[in-house]
């Protein structure tokens, strides 16, 4: 489970891809996440109860599937902090990207 974290992003990216439904999302990420708090990678367990009240907020119909993906897009990023010689470095990797409509403007012609 050292690697849990990265995994969970992954496939989330997948799902917000469109790779994958929710469901098969949901499929894998249940059993892969069920005891992470006792796996020792906070990383892994924060996200994986950070994805779990979102998703719970969709199934309960507190929220719309756009929102569900908007608030699970920015789960699918990583950061990575490193200390050495007192500076420090912050660093983002996208693990995936979600594809946005582009903006067609009213009456403009093409």
């Amino acid at each position: 489970m050292e690697y849990l974290d990265a995994e969970i992003r992954a496939r989330l990216g997948r799902y917000l891809r469109g790779e994958h439904t929710l469901d098969e999302f949901r499929e894998w990420f249940t059993p892969a996440t069920w005891d992470v708090h006792l796996s020792g990678n906070e990383s892994a367990a924060n996200l994986a109860h950070r994805i779990e009240h979102v998703i719970a907020e969709y199934l309960t119909e507190n929220i719309t599937r756009g929102t569900l993906n908007t608030r699970l897009c920015p789960l699918q990023e990583t950061y990575v902090t490193s200390y050495g010689d007192l500076q420090s470095d912050l660093r983002t990797q996208l693990t995936a990207a979600v594809k946005r409509p582009r903006f067609s403007g009213v009456g403009t012609q093409s």
